[in-house]
């Protein structure tokens, strides 16, 4: 899963964007819509958006394609969709409260 250059790019922005708790999720076994779930948190709004926008510059500037983008900053949680990789970004508050990590471990257990 790893070697993937999407993963990569998405991995080392989130890296260099200082995202916390970043999450890489295999989904294959729970939807056909994609393999992995990458789950990131941004401390901050600006941060968010930043996170969103260089991810998708990046992937871009590789050549691959992003599929869509949904969400608003201002909601607290993003989503960019890479095909065979979706991206969440969330506010700590919103991460929380939805706990999409924790509904997708046990969804794999």
């Amino acid at each position: 899963m790893k070697k993937d250059p999407v993963l990569k790019i998405i991995l080392k922005t989130l890296d260099d964007k200082k995202a916390e708790a970043v999450e890489i999720l295999d989904v294959r076994n729970l939807t056909p819509l994609c393999e992995t779930y990458v789950i990131a948190t941004a401390d901050n709004i600006r941060k968010l958006n930043a996170i969103k926008e260089n991810i998708v510059e990046e992937i871009e500037k590789s050549g691959e394609s992003i599929h869509h983008v949904e969400g608003r900053e201002d909601s607290g949680w993003v989503l960019i969709d890479a095909f065979h990789i979706v991206v969440h970004l969330f506010s700590p508050e919103q991460r929380e409260r939805i706990d999409l990590d924790g509904l997708i471990k046990k969804a794999l257990r």
